[in-house]
């Protein structure tokens, strides 16, 4: 489905800032 395709990319998004907001502290 498109919807939890999305869904998994918005997820992987946000993880992946959330990864480089803690890394540049």
């Amino acid at each position: 489905m498109i919807l939890e395709k999305n869904k998994e990319i918005e997820y992987m998004n946000t993880r992946l800032t959330f990864v480089r907001s803690m890394s540049s502290t």
